[in-house]
This record gives structure tokens, C-alpha cells and sequence, in this order.
């Protein structure tokens, strides 16, 4: 299988894997897609494909999704599984694959084999019967965790340059007059911040002499006959309206022809209720007699 999703199978023809439509495969994938890496690590392209003669580098989806030709991905599947045993032990006797063997007999001598390598993971033995799927990413990751282990192989934390000394640039003359003359200027300008600064300060303090609390120099006796003095005639009088009570004659005028034009049509609806609620009155004590 290359990278282009070219599965070449067994030499029985090209065939093109497709990529999934569905949702995507999340950890499964992720799986798969360490494991690849790391069996580039171990350098499977040359010790396993080439010398295998049948088969190319595995797509990054290859155990992921089904192929075209499930055949041809479990038979991957077996012979990877047997490279990498073989890669463990040092011995082909682990994992011994007969070309007549079905695939069940095969998966029976597969799970024998990574339980003498301590597999722990516990599943169906019908999983791996498919050839790809997150039961066969497993397995495959823990074989090429486990081959990596027995060449001694580590991920190291990174190693940062140390980027603190680094050399200064050798100036020319011309760079030097530049500079002296930047010098020079920022001093003009630091001087001309001075000055504007020291004016602030003194406005500041002006400011400040502004807002302080007033000392007074008058003596407080004098101070409190003036004020009995002239504080009778700062007092506000209130001006009464010499026609106020006229306003109000007015208005109770007014309101008496109110009452005087609307009076006689309301006592003549009163008169009629006062009628009505009698006559019904009378007719409820005449029904009470002969109850």
C-alpha cells in the first residue's frame, strides 16, 4: 500500500483504497497513524516490504477502513503481525503462519502469541477476523511499542539551542558617525524633556497652592457682630398675593355653576332609580306573604 492508497495486494493488480465518506475515525486513526510512524522508525520499508517483495508502505488509513480486497488486507495484516514478533523474539518459531492455515486457525495462533508477549487487551478473536478496525490497530501498536523496546529505542525530550550569545555585528565607520549622531539628539531631546518638565511641575504647584485651605486674618468677634448685623437682611420674605382670596372665590363660583347645571338631570335619574328600586322592593315583600 502507497501513500496514494495503492494496495498491490499479494501482485494480484492494483487496487485503489478509498477514502472514508462517513464520520471521521477519531482515535482510530490517530492510532494507526502513530503506529505507521513508528515502524518507519523501525525501518519496516526496507526490512519488511522490500525484502518481502510483496508489499509497498502502508497508507496512513490502510487497517483503518476496509479495502477493496479484504483478502488482501488481512493477509497484510498477518504477515506484519508476523514480521514484528519475529522482530521481538528473534525467532520465527513464535508466530509460525502455513500457507494452508484458514484464517481462524491463523488468529488462534496469533492471540497464543501476544499472550506470551503479556497483550493484555481482551476482546473477541472474531475482531481481528476483518483486517482492519480498532482491534487490529492495537494489536499493531503494541507489537511495534514492544519491537521498539527490544532495540532499545527511547524518545528523548527535545534538545533546544542555547541562542544567548550571539555575536554583535562589526560596525563600519560610517555606522559609528550615525550613531554618535543619534547619541547627540537623544540628548537635545532629553534636555528639551527636562525643561517642559520642570514647567509642568511649576504649574502643578500652582495648581496645588489653588486648591489649599484658606487661612483667614480677620478676627472671629468682629466676624460674628457683622454677621448679626446684615444676616436679618439676607433672610428671604415670602411675598403673599394680595389677590389670592379673590382666586379663590372665583373657583368656588365656578364650581357652584357646575353643580347647578348638571344637578337637575342627575336628580331626575335618581328620582327614576329611586322609583324602580321601590316598585321592586314592594313587589319582593308582596312575593314574601305567600311564601
Amino acid at each position: 500500500m502507497d501513500e496514494d492508497g495503492e494496495d498491490l495486494g499479494n501482485g494480484k493488480g492494483k487496487q485503489t483504497e478509498s477514502l472514508p465518506t462517513g464520520p471521521a475515525m477519531g482515535p482510530i486513526y490517530l492510532m494507526w497513524e502513530n503506529t505507521l510512524d513508528k515502524l518507519k522508525i523501525l525501518d519496516y520499508e526496507r526490512l519488511f516490504c522490500q525484502i518481502q517483495g510483496k508489499h509497498q508502505s502502508y497508507s496512513r488509513i490502510h487497517f483503518v477502513i476496509p479495502a477493496k480486497n479484504t483478502s488482501s488486507q488481512l493477509d497484510d495484516f498477518f504477515d506484519l503481525c508476523q514480521w514484528l514478533i519475529g522482530e521481538i523474539s528473534h525467532s520465527t518459531e513464535v508466530l509460525h503462519r502455513d500457507q494452508y492455515d484458514d484464517p481462524n486457525t491463523t488468529i488462534n495462533k496469533l492471540l497464543l502469541a501476544l499472550r506470551q508477549l503479556d497483550f493484555k487487551a481482551t476482546f473477541p478473536s472474531q475482531k481481528l477476523r476483518s483486517g482492519y478496525g480498532e482491534q487490529v490497530c492495537l494489536v499493531l501498536e503494541f507489537l511495534v511499542d514492544k519491537a521498539l523496546d527490544t532495540r532499545g529505542f527511547k524518545f528523548s525530550s527535545p534538545i533546544y539551542v542555547d541562542n544567548t550569545q550571539i555575536e554583535q555585528p562589526q560596525l563600519d565607520d560610517d555606522e559609528d558617525d550615525e550613531i554618535e549622531d543619534e547619541a547627540i539628539g537623544n540628548n537635545e531631546d532629553d534636555a528639551i524633556f527636562e525643561d517642559a518638565n520642570r514647567q509642568d511641575m511649576n504649574e502643578i504647584s500652582l495648581d496645588n497652592s489653588n486648591h489649599q485651605i484658606l487661612q483667614a486674618a480677620i478676627d472671629p468677634i468682629e466676624w460674628k457682630i457683622e454677621l448679626e448685623r446684615v444676616g436679618p437682611k439676607l433672610k428671604a420674605q415670602q411675598q403673599l398675593s394680595l389677590h389670592e382670596w379673590r382666586a379663590h372665590v372665583d373657583q368656588t363660583l365656578d364650581s357652584k355653576s357646575e353643580i347647578e347645571k348638571y344637578l337637575s338631570d342627575t336628580m331626575k335619574d335618581l328620582t327614576i332609580m329611586n322609583k324602580v328600586v321601590l316598585d321592586e322592593t314592594s313587589r319582593a315583600r308582596t312575593k314574601e306573604k305567600y311564601l
